[in-house]
């Protein structure tokens, strides 16, 4: 039964991180765009990368590596930190070009 609350609270994590960053996307995009017009524009475009790293660090963090054996748990830390990487150089590889 305790794996199952492992993977719930996983879950849970994983949903609230992509919660709180809508909520400030929603904040940058509306309200404060009206004072500061270039917020707004950055919130849209910084929106998809903002929802995959709170996703992938979010995971990464409430894994449940306690129910995991040895390996597959260092190899699960592993990818995640990689995707981590991988997303914030994708958001800055895309605004270079």
């Amino acid at each position: 039964m305790s794996a199952l609350w492992a993977w719930i609270t996983f879950a849970v994590v994983v949903g609230v991180s992509v919660i709180i960053v809508e909520g400030g996307r929603l904040l940058l995009a509306g309200r404060l765009s009206r004072h500061w017009p270039e917020v707004g524009r950055v919130a849209r475009r910084c929106a998809a990368p903002a929802f995959a790293f709170a996703a992938v660090v979010s995971a990464s963090t409430a894994m449940p590596y306690p129910h995991m054996d040895e390996h597959s748990g260092e190899i699960v830390g592993h990818v995640m930190r990689i995707a981590a990487v991988v997303v914030v150089q994708g958001q800055w590889g895309a605004s270079r070009s």
